[in-house]
């Protein structure tokens, strides 16, 4: 796949982005599980192409995305397979079309004759009932290039889309704006090659969607933190806010636009000129079909606290925002995300350094020991 230059890309392709080789914030947590770990998933592994193949899930994968953040697209890419249980007396085999041909006083079957050509003969002696293959033969025709949806996901992706338009304190934040935002970068420092992909970016901020499974039957907040802890959402929290604060500071402005609208571009043009920081919020969706949809703002910096107007000492609104953003600094989360990503980074380019091309990665530490160090004192007994 071709790697292409630095830049903000609007509409690429997800298949050309993720072949992109590239650090990311995925590849930066696999990273901190262990340098084996981002091998395996990374574009280093000789094998992984086989591994990455198209899923059912992953297409599945896609079309919730879509309903979520696009749903304006979804009936542009995908379209609901036939559901079998919309039609009475659907006759879905050959011995059924068969049974209904003698009945109509036609020979069952003819030499040489498919099973469509039996539904066709059917339909053409006088039957009105539904046939499954004249029916799929129909689809066919209509689905054009849009990927098939099995109908009972079809209907779970039209609720989504509705409980998140019946939620305008939540819609706010995946309208506005422009969803599968992509941007490709240099890191200063390092020189190491960065993406990242936005789920929804506007003028304002950005906003990432999460789904999360409540099995262990959790209070919801702490089961969203818990969630947000061990998947390290932190850690892409950080590099979408960095990269946005890249494009709003205009340390960036000089990438180019790729396939931008005109629209597309003056968001950018607005991020420019925005004077406020920039925001970053997380939609989290429950799974199992709970109606739990939350959105929750990730504070990689210290609030702001401009003072009040009368406090101002006659100098513009402007100013007194801009004079307290200069006293903001990152925050526990952003200090702590910013660290990971350091240390994931030098990782990175020391293992690039040190390994051939192709050949597995090896663990930093293949020996070691197991011994009280390991483990909290509360569980072995010491805190009491």
């Amino acid at each position: 796949m071709k790697q292409l230059n630095d830049g903000i890309y609007f509409n690429l392709d997800a298949d050309k982005y993720h072949a992109q080789e590239r650090m990311s914030a995925s590849g930066i947590c696999n990273m901190l599980v262990s340098p084996p770990t981002f091998w395996a998933n990374s574009w280093l592994n000789p094998d992984r192409e086989e591994a990455n193949k198209d899923t059912s899930a992953r297409i599945l994968g896609r079309a919730y995305h879509t309903a979520r953040l696009e749903p304006h697209l979804l009936d542009q890419q995908f379209v609901c397979e036939i559901n079998v249980d919309d039609y009475e007396g659907l006759l879905t085999n050959s011995t059924e079309i068969a049974t209904q041909l003698d009945k109509l006083g036609e020979p069952k079957n003819k030499s040489g004759e498919k099973v469509l050509d039996k539904a066709l003969r059917l339909k053409e002696a006088g039957y009105s009932g539904p046939i499954l293959h004249l029916l799929q033969e129909q689809w066919e025709e209509n689905r054009g290039e849009r990927t098939g949806i099995a109908a009972k996901y079809w209907k779970q992706l039209q609720a989504d889309i509705e409980l998140i338009r019946a939620q305008p304190e939540i819609n706010k934040h995946l309208t506005g704006g422009f969803a599968e935002v992509s941007v490709l970068w240099t890191d200063s420092a390092t020189g190491t090659k960065m993406k990242c992909r936005f789920d929804y970016l506007k003028a304002g901020g950005i906003t990432d969607f999460k789904t999360f499974d409540n099995s262990m039957r959790k209070n919801i907040e702490q089961c969203i933190h818990d969630t947000f802890r061990y998947n390290r959402y932190y850690v892409q929290a950080y590099i979408y806010w960095l990269v946005a604060e890249m494009i709003r500071k205009g340390e960036i402005s000089s990438m180019t636009l790729h396939d931008a609208s005109p629209e597309q571009s003056a968001m950018i043009e607005d991020m420019i000129r925005r004077i406020e920081p920039t925001e970053v919020w997380y939609v989290f969706q429950e799974k199992s079909g709970v109606p739990n949809l939350l959105a929750r703002e990730v504070h990689i910096m210290t609030p702001v606290h401009p003072s009040h107007e009368h406090n101002d000492a006659g100098v513009s609104r402007e100013t007194s925002i801009e004079v307290a953003q200069k006293t903001r600094r990152l925050s526990s989360l952003g200090l702590l995300a910013e660290m990971e990503v350091t240390q994931s980074i030098r990782m990175y380019n020391y293992y690039c350094e040190t390994y051939e091309r192709g050949k597995p990665w090896g663990s930093m530490t293949p020996t070691g020991v197991i011994n009280d160090d390991c483990f909290p004192p509360y569980w072995l007994g010491l805190d009491q």
